[in-house]
């Protein structure tokens, strides 16, 4: 017969709760091993379901909507892309709905900080043009739009700044939701 043979099993806790293990063993006068071994095999060897808890249960409520079969393709791809589940991505997009500040997915903040890329270096190439005389446009009226685009170039850059700066996190999403955001 084949010889049982223990596994060794190891986890990291917190520092409160590694003094609770610690008081709790040495009350009990075994180590915190034997306590760890006790309560999982009672909790492994338990047949007692245990609900989801309460805290959840105030917070969230099942909510049902209809689709169209497109909508539901487009969903889906949204949240395959993201590596999300479809609803995980419908909660996103209805928390993002409601919320005061933009909330941009991972390929938008590239494609944002994409055009704040280009807006600086023709930004540049225009100021580095006029100073050096090198614009040949004949029309004053022209070069002086020009020089006003030049200008208006630092503020567009800062509000593509401050929009990727108010977007969300998607992993701090997963973890908790979008806190303070309803307004």
């Amino acid at each position: 017969m084949a010889e049982k043979k223990s596994k060794n099993v190891c986890f990291a806790l917190d520092p409160d709760t590694h003094a609770l293990a610690v008081a709790k063993a040495a009350e009990l006068g075994i180590t915190v091993s034997a306590l760890a071994k006790t309560l999982i095999s009672r909790i492994a060897a338990s047949t007692e379901i245990e609900s989801p808890g309460e805290v959840q249960s105030q917070h969230y409520e099942r909510l049902k909507i209809s689709l169209s079969l497109d909508e539901k393709e487009a969903i889906a791809r949204h949240a395959k892309t993201n590596s999300w589940s479809m609803s995980r991505e419908c909660r996103f997009r209805i928390i993002s709905s409601l919320s005061a500040t933009p909330k941009l997915l991972p390929s938008e903040l590239a494609a944002i900080r994409g055009l704040r890329a280009a807006v600086d270096t023709i930004g540049r190439t225009v100021s580095f043009m006029l100073r050096t005389n090198r614009l040949t446009v004949n029309d004053s009226s022209a070069i002086a739009q020009i020089a006003q685009l030049n200008q208006l170039r630092p503020l567009i850059t800062d509000k593509i700044l401050a929009l990727e700066a108010s977007s969300t996190n998607r992993w701090d999403f997963n973890r908790g939701g979008i806190k303070s955001t309803y307004r």
